[in-house]
C-alpha cells in the first residue's frame, strides 16, 4: 500500500512540476483575434455591441453588468459571470467602427488586457473581430489557457453569442499573432 502511495504521490509531484515547467516557457503575453460575419448592418450591430449593459440579454456568458465609477473618470462595468466578477473600462468608443475595452487589474492580478472590437461593413452584413492583447501572470493559468482552453474561448463565446442574437449559427475564425 506504500508503495503505490508513493507512486501516486510521485505522479501528482511530476504533474506539478510539468505544469509550472511548461507555463513557465509559455509566453507571459499573448495577442489573439476572432472574426465572425453576421448578417446585420454596421449600425444596428453597433448598437447592440455598445449596449453593454443589455449584454446578458443575449450572451450567457454573463450573469449581469452593472456600470460602476472610475476612479479619474469614464466608462466602466462590472461583468458579473458565473466564474466571478471582472471590471472593465472603455478606453475608446469610435462608432460605429471600434470599441477597445481594458480590464481594470490590480498590480500582480492573475491576468489583464484589452479587447479591440472592429466592425466592417460587408453588404448587409458586419465583419465582426475581436483582438485580445492581454498578459497571463500565472504560469498554471498559462498552462491552462494555452493547451486546454485555448486563447479564444471567450472571444469564440462572446461572438457565437452576438451571431446567435442576429439569427445566425456562423462559428469566429481564429489568428493568433
Amino acid at each position: 500500500m506504500k508503495k503505490v502511495l508513493a507512486v501516486i504521490a510521485a505522479l501528482i509531484f511530476a504533474l506539478i512540476a510539468t505544469v509550472l515547467v511548461a507555463g513557465s516557457l509559455m509566453p507571459r503575453e499573448h495577442v489573439a483575434s476572432s472574426t465572425i460575419v453576421i448578417p446585420a448592418s454596421l449600425d444596428t450591430l453597433w448598437h447592440v455591441v455598445r449596449d453593454i449593459e443589455r449584454m446578458p440579454t443575449w450572451w450567457d456568458g454573463l450573469d449581469s453588468v452593472s456600470r460602476i465609477d472610475r476612479p479619474g473618470g469614464g466608462e466602466a462595468w462590472r461583468h458579473h459571470a458565473p466564474t466571478g466578477t471582472m471590471d472593465i473600462a472603455v478606453e475608446r468608443s469610435d462608432a460605429p467602427g471600434i470599441l477597445v475595452t481594458r480590464i481594470i487589474a490590480e498590480p500582480g492580478a492573475p491576468f489583464g488586457g484589452t479587447w479591440t472590437y472592429r466592425l466592417e461593413p460587408m453588404g448587409a452584413s458586419t465583419r465582426v473581430t475581436i483582438t485580445e492583447a492581454g498578459y497571463i501572470n500565472s504560469k498554471v493559468f498559462r498552462f491552462i489557457a494555452n493547451t486546454v482552453m485555448g486563447m479564444h474561448g471567450s472571444m469564440d463565446s462572446y461572438l457565437a453569442a452576438l451571431a446567435r442574437h442576429f439569427g445566425a449559427e456562423e462559428q469566429p475564425e481564429h489568428s493568433v499573432g
